[in-house]
């Protein structure tokens, strides 16, 4: 069954992002959320960091994450 992770880093922006969306501009440090769809049940945080990578952000600091507890 999947789950779904929030991680938070902080990041800053310095290319061109593989998704199409309003990104800030090149150089910029922003703390960021992100939701991860998992089938583990522990943190993941490399596919964290891969994913945010995908969104254009590099030098990721202070990454953290916990696991919703979602009720459908």
């Amino acid at each position: 069954m999947s789950k779904v992770f929030i991680y938070g880093f902080t990041g800053t922006f310095t290319e061109k992002p593989e998704y199409d969306y309003a990104h800030p501009d090149v150089g910029a440090t922003h703390k960021c959320m992100l939701f991860l769809r998992q089938e583990s049940a522990t943190t993941e945080f490399l596919n964290a960091e891969n994913e945010a990578k995908k969104f254009g952000f590099s030098s990721i600091t202070n990454l953290a994450g916990n696991q919703l507890q979602i009720d459908v």
